[in-house]
């Protein structure tokens, strides 16, 4: 029985966080002055998934795409070590940060905001929040390195910094008045 509690916890703390980071992402979209925008970052976000595709491949690993309320999902198809899993999860954000150098210095505004949008992609999935790249990369590396609470400590941080980017989004929206 106390597993099944642990279980059912577990998924009210997942479903949670899940909602913290939708509200997130949804009040950010409704900050943009600009609706070509939200198309970039969308774009940008497909960019990121095949980032994280082409690093399958390099490990010569089976996968599935699986869009979600806040993004895509990856599902391997099979046991991955962790390294594997490290390797993983830094490719779609090095995919986004190689796109920001290569397009940065032009000066055609649309491909700057592009440029910067792909940047801001990139830093924001190595967050250590549940269900991004950086808690992947967290998770990984202390349960590497033997730490006995890991599961723990990343999923107090990862609801510690989810509540924190809502917060700053509902200010900013409110502040700047939505733009």
């Amino acid at each position: 029985m106390q597993n099944y509690n642990n279980l059912k916890s577990d998924k009210l703390s997942s479903s949670i966080l899940r909602i913290l980071t939708l509200i997130f992402w949804i009040c950010i979209l409704f900050a943009f002055d600009k609706s070509y925008l939200a198309v970039l970052t969308l774009l940008a976000a497909i960019i990121h998934e095949m980032g994280h595709a082409l690093s399958a491949c390099v490990l010569n690993k089976k996968f599935k795409l699986h869009p979600t309320a806040d993004g895509f999902r990856m599902r391997m198809k099979g046991l991955i070590s962790y390294a594997d899993e490290i390797f993983l999860s830094l490719g779609g954000p090095l995919v986004n940060l190689i796109l920001f150098l290569l397009l940065i210095p032009t000066k055609n505004s649309y491909i700057r905001d592009f440029a910067i949008i792909n940047c801001l992609t990139a830093l924001s999935n190595l967050l250590p929040i549940e269900g991004y790249d950086g808690y992947r990369i967290l998770n990984c590396s202390v349960t590497a390195v033997g730490f006995k609470h890991s599961l723990v400590l990343c999923r107090a941080l990862s609801f510690a910094l989810s509540s924190i980017a809502c917060f700053l989004a509902l200010f900013l929206m409110l502040r700047y008045d939505s733009g």
